[in-house]
């Protein structure tokens, strides 16, 4: 019951598309919320995994220069040269959390923390999101966001993307 609570209180103070003062953010929620994505290719599509899985699919088909990469299975492939989107599965540890902040990346880059490292490690999920590294990160309920971006102020955002 203490959930519905928390995500109540969550899409009360998320913001759409008219309360971010980001283009970055604005344009996750105006752009990427409302493509549209063909639900053959995916394969999880109930649960918090299959809210990610769609938001991914979205945001691959609205930044088509972005490769996708799975953190538990392709670390070798990360590259501070191309811009990626980084996937980080349910079955990480929380150690995780402390060596994403030191991961050489392009500054485009953005990674996708699942729910459960978001809900069960706010600590670490704060930690992360105030290091300074990370000048943008977003709470979106189903998974978390992170990217360099170091042209942008830091900013953390609460935004309704599902």
């Amino acid at each position: 019951m203490f959930y519905w609570f928390e995500f109540t209180a969550f899409i009360w103070k998320a913001k759409g598309r008219h309360g971010t003062h980001s283009p970055f953010a604005y344009f996750l929620v105006d752009r990427v919320r409302r493509k549209k994505v063909d639900f053959k290719n995916l394969e999880n599509r109930g649960g918090p995994q299959g809210k990610t899985s769609l938001f991914l699919e979205k945001l691959l088909s609205a930044l088509p220069d972005f490769e996708l990469i799975n953190y538990q299975t392709e670390k070798q492939l990360l590259s501070d040269q191309k811009k990626q989107l980084i996937q980080i599965d349910e079955k990480e540890g929380k150690e995780v959390l402390n060596i994403l902040a030191l991961l050489d990346l392009h500054p485009e880059s953005i990674i996708v923390v699942p729910a459960s490292m978001l809900r069960y490690n706010k600590a670490d999920w704060k930690a992360l999101c105030d290091h300074p590294n990370f000048h943008f990160s977003a709470d979106a309920w189903y998974f978390g966001l992170l990217s360099r971006r170091p042209q942008q102020a830091k900013q953390h955002f609460l935004l309704k993307l599902t």
